[in-house]
């Protein structure tokens, strides 16, 4: 965060950017918007001090069935019970540390209510999380919420995704929703999809020095990696299983 705030990087929050698309305006140049999925504590323990040091916006999705729980998301239930540290780092958010970030720099959009995979959802199903959710999130925020992220690899490169993608981003449409972020590898540009907006996954392992060249798009090359995988390779396993 130090970097982008030395090195003439705009840290831009993402409804800004999402304005910036649907509206047809020119985006600041170097750009970069700073997102967390699913609401775990360290967001607020480790991230949120750093974010405020330097003032940078961030926006955080919130899985709100698990906000406010005690109990440790259920992708993480292998940790050991003994390992109460990382148990710590990983549980849900509170409401108290989401009224306190949002109040300072951090804005709060949906990733549904159960982190379920979207494509085993009925249409039904999910219009009633994105609707439950972003109502639970704005009851507690008391700010209007139309940001969305995909839960889990969605959308696909998948022709047969296609029908259900148009779906998904109708229904949000439908229900209020300005943009939604995916995790397909990329930057976006002037011309993005707003309800398929593309991210670089920054990971613990990253060194600055590939940590600048992510951000300056140097990894893009790694979504036409993505998208063979999973438009070619991955429907060629499925199918010999």
């Amino acid at each position: 965060m130090e970097f982008l705030s030395r090195n003439d990087y705009s840290v831009i929050k993402l409804e800004d950017f999402v304005s910036c698309l649907t509206e047809k305006r020119e985006v600041p140049v170097r750009s970069v918007v700073i997102t967390f999925d699913d609401g775990y504590k360290n967001n607020y323990t480790n991230a949120f001090p750093v974010l405020r040091r330097f003032n940078l916006p961030a926006t955080i999705f919130l899985a709100t069935d698990y906000i406010g729980t005690s109990e440790i998301f259920p992708w993480f239930n292998g940790l050991s019970e003994r390992d109460q540290k990382a148990r710590e780092n990983w549980i849900p958010l509170s409401w108290e540390e989401i009224t306190e970030m949002n109040g300072d720099g951090v804005a709060f959009g949906s990733h549904t209510c159960s982190h379920a995979n979207i494509r085993n959802m009925s249409k039904i199903t999910f219009e009633e999380e994105i609707e439950r959710s972003r109502g639970v999130i704005e009851r507690q925020i008391d700010k209007t919420v139309n940001l969305f992220s995909y839960p889990f690899s969605f959308p696909k490169y998948r022709r047969s995704y296609s029908d259900l993608t148009k779906e998904i981003k109708e229904a949000l449409l439908g229900r209020g929703y300005l943009g939604a972020c995916t995790t397909i590898i990329g930057t976006n540009s002037r011309g993005s999809d707003p309800f398929c907006l593309k991210r670089i996954q920054i990971k613990n392992t990253d060194d600055l020095f590939s940590f600048a060249a992510k951000v300056d798009g140097a990894y893009n090359w790694v979504g036409f990696a993505q998208r063979f995988y999973q438009g070619i390779i991955e429907p060629l396993i499925e199918r010999r299983q």
